[in-house]
């Protein structure tokens, strides 16, 4: 699993880090892979980071890769899932983006 990018940026003003969080927790494929990452622990710290709307978001983006790391490549995320993450990211106005391996990147 490639390093995540450590670029530390302010979220946007309009960020709607709510709408976000339901967004992503309603998601099959967000349930479907943090019920599959080999580290809880960075699943309820990635999750409690989002619930506080958390201003660094380079903790989210290392949070995330601990989510996914060492992860079997059959449980990945594939790029369907990771199409409609983009799309809850855009729709919410998050400065984020998740990249072709599925890691969360900030914009």
């Amino acid at each position: 699993m490639p390093a995540p990018n450590k670029t530390v940026l302010e979220p946007a003003e309009n960020a709607d880090w709510g709408a976000f969080q339901v967004g992503m927790l309603s998601n099959q494929a967000y349930q479907r892979v943090s019920n599959l990452s080999l580290d809880p622990l960075a699943v309820t710290r990635l999750e409690t980071f989002f619930s506080v709307q958390g201003e660094q978001l380079a903790v989210a983006v290392q949070l995330w890769a601990l989510m996914l790391k060492d992860m079997p490549g059959e449980v990945l995320p594939t790029p369907t899932e990771v199409a409609g993450w983009n799309a809850i990211a855009r729709a919410t106005h998050m400065p984020i983006q998740f990249n072709d391996q599925g890691l969360l990147e900030a914009l």
